[in-house]
């Protein structure tokens, strides 16, 4: 590879090194995102439901519950 792009051997190394940091890093960035999304998605779902006091919102709750454990989950790994 290093012959053909005309590049040293060391060049490659560190290319392939920083495309895995890259690749690494952004992970948890997306991760993030997505967690924030589906946040945001809940608390637009409590300020409808907050119009209409007799609503249930037992499945906002479940969505928060499981977006928690996954929290602690990536925490631990």
């Amino acid at each position: 590879m290093a012959l053909e792009g005309g590049i040293t051997e060391n060049q490659v190394k560190s290319w392939f090194a920083n495309k895995r940091n890259r690749s690494n890093n952004t992970k948890p960035k997306l991760q993030k995102r997505v967690m924030e999304q589906k946040l945001r998605e809940l608390f637009q779902d409590l300020k409808h439901s907050h119009r209409n006091p007799s609503a249930d919102n037992t499945h906002i709750i479940q969505q928060l519950s499981g977006i928690i454990k996954r929290c602690r989950s990536k925490e631990q790994e």
